[in-house]
């Protein structure tokens, strides 16, 4: 019996209305479809393109969002207070992990005592159930 060649991901842009995105797919029509999926949006009402810059993040299965930022000239929206960053904005921070952008050190301070309040608001929850 023949062994199945698993076909490579490929990256592919789907552009909604107001967001785009890339999915890591083998076929165009799939990942189309799970990025209107994620945009909530119909499939007709997005398009999907090859995206081929990205195909070296598919074995991450998502595209780190620094590298939308500092390697292909995308925007993210800030963590904290979703404004657009984009590598134009010099006061960007990034946290350790790279994954959340925020517009300043202000917004990342502010997100930090944020979580703080938000960590110790459940504990509190949980100890007075317990």
């Amino acid at each position: 019996m023949a062994q199945k060649v698993k076909k490579p991901l490929k990256a592919f842009r789907i552009d909604g209305y107001e967001y785009c995105i890339i999915r890591f797919n083998t076929h165009g029509i799939a990942a189309r479809r799970e990025g209107a999926e994620e945009l909530d949006e119909d499939f007709d009402s997005v398009t999907c393109k090859r995206a081929p810059e990205f195909d070296t993040y598919a074995h991450l299965g998502k595209e780190p969002r620094k590298a939308l930022v500092e390697v292909h000239g995308w925007w993210q929206e800030c963590t904290y207070c979703s404004a657009h960053v984009s590598e134009d904005n010099a006061a960007r921070v990034w946290s350790a992990d790279d994954e959340q952008v925020y517009c300043s050190p202000e917004c990342m301070h502010s997100d930090a005592i944020r979580e703080e309040a938000d960590r110790t608001e459940r504990l509190a929850r949980e100890a007075e159930a317990a």
